[in-house]
């Protein structure tokens, strides 16, 4: 598997560690010097077009939202978008330019709703919980919850009212920190969904 291979994998953010380990050492270093991956923290890395999302939105006055978002938060997801997911203000005109670059949603949002370049934690939790596949919102529920954030998922499971509360309770009632990445949560999210699953028929 090459390094970018292995950061998908992964579920879009990895540390150096790890890719190393499904890698090797030269391989990684090859990447980096090639610009495939970048370094965005200490030993964390991730994909180009994940660290230019935030100037993307930051360009159309948006912010970055649901699985972007979460990318944005440190935060691993089934699958990297292919294009960022921005949130601009309703009724804001967004320049044909932008339009075919990224996947455009509209809200108006207060304040403590944005935290830098994307939505707040607990905003996005909430936009992923009601409007993403189970499997989906599963993989960055997991990863909240290894990142130390497990108050904040239990309070934007219950702002989940109406659309999508089931999909929210669901995974808010099955995510975990003992899930190691991505790949294992979306393999106990089709564990869970298996018709003949004890979970599935909770």
């Amino acid at each position: 598997m090459d390094v970018v291979g292995a950061i998908e994998r992964m579920g879009g953010l990895s540390t150096r560690a790890a890719l190393i380990q499904a890698t090797s050492r030269s391989d990684v270093d090859r990447a980096l010097a090639s610009q495939a991956v970048v370094r965005v923290g200490q030993g964390r890395y991730t994909l180009p077009g994940v660290d230019a999302a935030a100037a993307q939105a930051h360009a159309m006055n948006g912010v970055l939202c649901l699985a972007s978002a979460a990318l944005h938060h440190g935060w691993e997801v089934k699958a990297v978008p292919g294009k960022p997911h921005v949130l601009v203000p309703r009724n804001r005109n967004v320049p044909r330019r932008y339009r075919s670059r990224v996947v455009l949603h509209s809200a108006d949002l207060a304040p403590d709703d944005v935290t830098g370049q994307a939505t707040s934690r607990e905003l996005t939790l909430t936009q992923c919980l009601r409007l993403l596949p189970y499997d989906e919102a599963l993989v960055i529920a997991d990863s909240a919850l290894r990142h130390g954030e497990h108050a904040t998922l239990r309070r934007a499971a219950a702002l989940v009212r109406g659309r999508g509360q089931v999909n929210a309770e669901r995974v808010a009632a099955r995510a975990t920190d003992l899930s190691a990445n991505a790949f294992e949560s979306v393999t106990r999210a089709i564990c869970t969904a298996s018709p003949g699953s004890t979970s599935s028929r909770r």
